[in-house]
């Protein structure tokens, strides 16, 4: 298996999914609508505004404003959120750290 990285600049408002089951993603700066499958691998979501729905190994999230979908994790889920966030569904983990 070869390790790689792949870097996209993209319109902060456009809408992101990604499908990436055994590598980690990080994702900083959107305002556009995040889609994230990372289930065998760390997924990272910073300082995004768009409705979030991710799934990971292990999840850290940051954000102050935006409409968070769903977060599904099995281990565990790091999160920091301000003002302005609106949780649509619950997140899940067997061990959860807020």
């Amino acid at each position: 298996m070869g390790r790689g990285q792949l870097f996209v600049d993209a319109p902060a408002d456009a809408a992101i999914v990604i499908d990436a089951s055994f590598a980690a993603v990080h994702i900083r700066d959107l305002e556009g609508p995040v889609r994230v499958a990372a289930a065998h691998a760390r997924t990272t979501i910073l300082n995004t505004t768009g409705r979030v729905d991710a799934i990971g190994m292990v999840i850290d999230f940051a954000g102050s404003k935006g409409q968070v979908q769903q977060l599904l994790h099995p281990w565990s889920v790091r999160a920091g959120i301000t003002v302005k966030f609106k949780i649509v569904k619950s997140s899940y983990s067997k061990h959860q750290h807020l």
